[in-house]
C-alpha cells in the first residue's frame, strides 16, 4: 500500500513537473515565433517592383507570410526564416508609408518604405499628328500619273526630248519632270497633254533635283539646296543609297531640318538599283520627326537614261486639278503614293488606293484598295509591325512614324509615312 502510494505521488510530481515544462516552452516558442523586420530593399520602389525583406521568424511557406504595403496585401514569391521575396502591390497607396510582415497571426514591427510614382500605361495615349492625306477628297481628287526623274540626249539620256515626251505621254503618264544633268529642257519642245514640271539634276555632288522655280542650270548639292530655297523652288534628293549606307542618314538630317525646301528622298530609282534607300528614308524619318515634327516624303522614279529604264516607277498625285499649283501643294503635303512594277507595263499594274482614314478616336488607320493580296505596316528599322488594312496604334506607344506596302504579284504600291505622338496624361 505505501509502496503504491509513493509511486502514484512520483508519477503525479512528474506529470506536473513536464507539463510546466511544456508550459514553458510554449511560452518561450511564442516569443520567438514573433516575426521581426531587419532591412527592405530597396527601400523605395513602384508597384510591380521586386522587394527583399530580411529579418527573422518568417515562414517557409510563401502564402503563410501576409506582407502588407501601406496597408495592401503583396503577394509573396520565395521565402525562409530570413528573408521574403515579394512585389509592390497593384493598388498600393503611393508616397512614404511602411511595410509588415504577419506569420501565423504574429505581427512584426514595421519598417518605412516608399511606393514611387510610376508610370500608367492607361495614362499615355498615341495620336496621329501628322497625316499627309489629311486634306485629301477622295471622292471628288483625281489620281494622276508622274514620273520625276528622266534624261535626254540634252545630258546622257539616248532618246531626244520629243521622244521622251511622247513615250510617257503614250503610256497615260499626266505628269513629266525632264531632269537633264545641269541642263534645264524647258520649254519643252512640244507637249502632247502632259503637266511639264520644270526641272534640273544638279550633280555636282550628290545628285539632287530642282523644281519649278530656280534659276542655277549648273551646280552641286551643297550649294544647289540654298539656291533652291532661295528661290521658293522645291526639290528632291537622289538616289541616297548610291552615295551611303543605312547607318550613314545623318549625313541628311541638316539638309532636310534646315531647309524647307528638301521635301521628298528618292527611294525607288532606275530598276531599283539601291534597295538601301528605303531603309536611309526610315533612319532619316526615325530622326527627324521627333526632332522637328518634319516627316521626308518618299519618291518612286525611273531615272531614265533609255528606254529599257522606263515605266517601273512612278506615283499618284491626288490632286483637285491638274494644274502646277495643285502639284506644288500635293508635293508638299505628302499627298501622293508611289509605286513599283518590275514588268514596266505602263499599265499601271500596282495596288490602286482609293481611300486612307485615320480615326485618332478609334486609334486605326484603314485603307481601302484594290488589286492588292497583303498589306504591310513598315515602322522604325524598317521593320514589320503589322498586317493587314487596318492598323490599330493604340498600343504602337513612343513610335514616330509607320507607312503602309500593298503588294500584289505584278507590282506594289507604298504610303507615305504618318507621324505619331505618343502624349501621357498626368493624373
Amino acid at each position: 500500500m505505501g509502496s503504491t502510494f509513493g509511486r502514484s505521488l512520483i508519477f503525479c510530481i512528474s506529470v506536473i513537473a513536464i507539463t510546466g515544462i511544456f508550459w514553458s516552452c510554449s511560452e518561450d516558442n511564442d516569443d520567438l515565433s514573433v516575426p521581426t523586420i531587419s532591412a527592405i530593399t530597396p527601400s523605395e520602389a513602384e508597384v510591380g517592383d521586386e522587394v527583399k525583406i530580411a529579418g527573422t521568424n518568417f515562414s517557409y511557406t510563401p502564402d503563410e507570410n501576409r506582407v502588407l504595403f501601406n496597408g495592401t496585401a503583396a503577394t509573396v514569391t520565395a521565402s525562409i526564416p530570413i528573408s521574403i521575396t515579394t512585389t509592390v502591390p497593384d493598388g498600393v497607396i503611393i508616397g512614404d508609408g511602411d511595410v509588415t510582415v504577419t506569420v501565423n497571426g504574429q505581427i512584426s514591427n514595421s519598417i518605412s518604405f516608399t511606393v514611387k510614382k510610376n508610370p500608367d500605361v492607361n495614362s499615355q495615349t498615341v495620336y496621329v499628328t501628322k497625316n499627309p492625306y489629311a486634306d485629301v477628297n477622295w471622292s471628288t481628287y483625281g489620281q494622276y500619273k508622274g514620273n520625276y526623274h528622266t534624261h535626254t540626249t540634252n545630258s546622257d539620256g539616248s532618246d531626244s526630248p520629243y521622244v521622251v515626251i511622247s513615250e510617257y505621254y503614250k503610256k497615260g503618264y499626266d505628269i513629266l519632270s525632264i531632269t537633264d544633268h545641269n541642263y534645264t529642257t524647258w520649254p519643252w519642245p512640244a507637249n502632247p497633254g502632259m503637266l511639264a514640271i520644270r526641272g534640273n539634276e544638279y550633280s555636282g555632288s550628290h545628285h539632287m533635283n530642282a523644281f519649278v522655280n530656280f534659276t542655277a542650270t549648273s551646280s552641286d548639292l551643297e550649294n544647289g539646296i540654298p539656291h533652291v530655297q532661295s528661290q521658293e523652288g522645291i526639290l528632291q534628293i537622289n538616289h541616297p543609297g548610291r552615295y551611303n549606307i543605312p547607318s550613314l542618314w545623318m549625313w541628311y538630317i541638316p539638309w532636310f531640318r534646315d531647309y524647307s525646301a528638301c521635301i521628298t528622298l528618292e527611294v525607288f530609282n532606275q530598276v531599283d538599283r539601291y534597295p538601301n534607300d528605303r531603309q536611309i528614308w526610315d533612319n532619316i524619318n526615325e530622326n527627324l520627326f521627333p526632332a522637328t515634327g518634319k516627316l521626308v516624303w518618299g519618291s518612286s522614279n525611273d531615272d531614265s537614261h533609255k528606254n529599257s529604264h522606263r515605266f517601273q516607277h512612278f506615283q499618284f498625285m491626288l490632286m483637285p486639278e491638274l494644274n502646277e499649283y495643285a502639284w506644288l501643294d500635293c508635293m508638299k503635303n505628302g499627298a501622293f503614293y508611289f509605286c513599283n512594277e518590275p514588268g514596266k507595263s505602263g499599265d499601271a499594274n500596282v495596288p490602286g488606293i482609293s481611300n486612307i482614314s485615320v480615326d485618332n478616336n478609334a486609334k486605326t488607320i484603314t485603307i481601302t484598295a484594290s488589286a492588292y493580296n497583303s498589306i504591310e505596316w513598315i515602322g522604325p528599322g524598317t521593320t514589320v509591325v503589322a498586317t493587314g488594312n487596318i492598323f490599330d496604334y493604340s498600343n504602337y506607344k513612343d513610335k514616330p512614324f509607320i507607312r503602309a506596302v500593298l503588294y500584289s504579284s505584278k507590282g506594289d504600291s507604298y504610303t507615305q509615312p504618318f507621324g505619331f505622338e505618343t502624349v501621357t496624361i498626368d493624373k
